[in-house]
């Protein structure tokens, strides 16, 4: 098991996304992995994934929640692997007005506010990314979700 203190020394707490207390309080968890996520910091970037530990319902999404209403269950958004690796590399979400722990359904609302036009790379991000999401339905293994057609994939057993 991933200890806290080794994560904080491979990281750096600055570069760790934690959960919302209130949100995670909100979803029915099983007690050991409650507090495992409210005690663990993920990191926000890390290989092609993005952490947000936002634990948004998948069918509140910006992008695909209104399909995934009707075709994916009880799915709760951690991250998402990065259609680009651009954003929070080279382009960072600040330049938006975001926190680096910002949604994708944030960066999706502060897109359609700004036009796309010219925020064409947060909106590919927004459109082209997998979701990463904990599916309850499932003893809460981790899945990720193809934004196209909706589509899930196993990623993990548990978080």
């Amino acid at each position: 098991m991933i200890l806290e203190h080794e994560i904080l020394e491979v990281f750096g707490k600055e570069n760790l996304v934690y959960a919302n207390p209130e949100r995670v309080n909100n979803i029915s968890l099983p007690s050991e992995t409650r507090e495992f996520i409210l005690k663990i910091g993920f990191p926000y970037i890390v290989g092609h994934f993005r952490f947000s530990m936002d634990f948004e319902p998948i069918s509140e999404d910006i992008q695909i929640g209104e399909s995934a209403r009707r075709h994916l269950g009880q799915l709760y958004t951690i991250g998402y692997v990065s259609a680009s690796q651009v954003i929070g590399r080279i382009i960072f979400l600040s330049e938006i007005g975001l926190d680096n722990n910002a949604s994708l359904s944030d960066i999706g609302r502060k897109v359609r506010i700004l036009g796309v036009d010219e925020y064409f790379l947060f909106y590919s991000e927004l459109a082209l990314s997998y979701r990463i999401c904990l599916n309850l339905e499932n003893k809460g293994e981790i899945v990720s979700i193809n934004p196209n057609n909706l589509s899930m994939s196993f990623f993990n057993s548990s978080i």
